[in-house]
């Protein structure tokens, strides 16, 4: 074979494998009511980021994961977030003969619909309460 057979040989099969490892990108959202979570796929590698810092990772196997704040736990293909926030994951997904593929997902927090809900805020009832107790105990005492 001729060095410039080999060549064109060698630069179109890279040329090919860069186009079948291409990284997938896409957006999604998660809701920030209640406890904000995000769902991941555990037969995966995952790594999250905020403002490009990692907060937290998990392996392939699930032996081994971190989480530190915005992360508040990673278990059982969830990780819930202390709060709200902009997230990116780098999703490593391993195939069969060896191949692998990486997707990367930008979640985007959905507002509670009643901002009084939205976690740690508090309900304007709730600011109420001691004034209804006092009103009420004064009630019952006259």
């Amino acid at each position: 074979m001729t060095p410039s057979l080999f060549l064109s040989l060698f630069v179109a099969a890279v040329a090919a494998q860069g186009r079948s490892s291409g990284v997938n990108q896409r957006n999604s959202t998660y809701h920030c009511c209640d406890q904000p979570a995000i769902k991941f796929d555990r037969h995966c590698g995952n790594t999250w980021s905020n403002d490009q810092k990692t907060f937290a990772y998990y392996k392939l196997s699930g032996s081994r994961k971190g989480c530190k704040l915005p992360c508040k736990e990673l278990n059982d293909g969830r990780m819930l977030l202390e709060k709200c926030v902009e997230v990116q994951v780098s999703v490593v997904h391993k195939k069969g003969g060896g191949s692998v593929m990486e997707e990367r997902i930008s979640f985007t927090p959905l507002p509670c619909s009643a901002p009084a809900l939205a976690p740690g805020s508090v309900g304007p009832l709730l600011l109420l309460l001691p004034v209804l107790m006092m009103m009420i105990g004064h009630m019952i005492s006259v």
